[in-house]
């Protein structure tokens, strides 16, 4: 797992994952409704532009609605993340060219941050290590079973537990 590094605060998750793809391409598979039912979940409205909401079903009708804020192509988005029972949080990614010099043309480093989470910092951060965990297996295209997310989320949440 390319997990490069993590951190967690009172109210924040910060993430930093390593690919083995370019950023363009990485870019386009994290804006892509396509994709998204293979490692966040299933779309239900809306889209990737500015303003728009988009409404994500995370399974068993649990819709998350996001505002999209920021579009910077091929490199940074921004939005809120509104779950149900929770208050409005706010999410960015980030995608840029990574690895040693060499390799930086065909590796990437994507860095996510969540703020505004409050209390929910310690279900979150083994939550979006699980996400990305399945993003970079369907970017890969080899998406891991829907089934194996619940498991894999107990061990990143042992694992991440102070």
């Amino acid at each position: 797992m390319p997990l490069v590094e993590y951190a967690q605060d009172t109210a924040a998750v910060s993430i930093t994952w390593k690919l083995a793809r370019r950023t363009p391409d990485v870019w386009r598979h994290l804006t892509s409704e396509q994709y998204l039912p293979e490692w966040l979940g299933h779309v239900r409205g809306g889209g990737f532009s500015i303003g728009e909401a988009l409404v994500v079903d995370h399974g068993d009708g649990h819709l998350c609605t996001s505002v999209v804020e920021t579009i910077e192509c091929d490199r940074r988005l921004g939005m809120t993340w509104e779950f149900p029972g929770e208050r409005s949080s706010h999410l960015v990614v980030t995608v840029e060219p990574g690895g040693d010099e060499q390799d930086a043309v065909d590796q990437c480093l994507m860095h996510l941050r969540h703020t505004g989470l409050d209390d929910l910092t310690g279900s979150y951060l083994p939550g979006w290590i699980t996400h990305l965990t399945y993003f970079e297996s369907s970017l890969e295209a080899t998406p891991l079973p829907k089934q194996a997310f619940w498991r894999l989320y107990k061990t990143h949440h042992h694992l991440t537990t102070p």
